[in-house]
């Protein structure tokens, strides 16, 4: 972690590259490499449709929100609203 805070520059400070590169890291194998990129293609999957089922919800309320705010649709004075 010491050798990741080495930073130059005052303004904006920034990785020295040169000394970046002299710093040895080691990769997971191949295979635990592939795995982990699956993983993270899933979850990148499961926000896409998140993010797509909030958008079809937006367009939904607004619709609703055209239709009760210009009273083309009623709401019933019997309905409860939930605490």
């Amino acid at each position: 972690m010491n050798m990741v805070n080495v930073t130059s520059g005052t303004k904006m400070p920034r990785a020295d590259w040169e000394y970046a590169a002299e710093i040895p890291f080691s990769l997971p194998l191949l295979s635990e490499q592939a795995r982990i990129a699956a993983v993270l293609e899933s979850c990148d999957e499961h926000i896409g449709l998140l993010l797509q089922s909030r958008d079809e919800i937006a367009v939904e309320k607004r619709g609703l929100m055209q239709q009760l705010l210009t009273g083309a649709v009623r709401i019933s004075p019997n309905l409860q609203q939930k605490e």
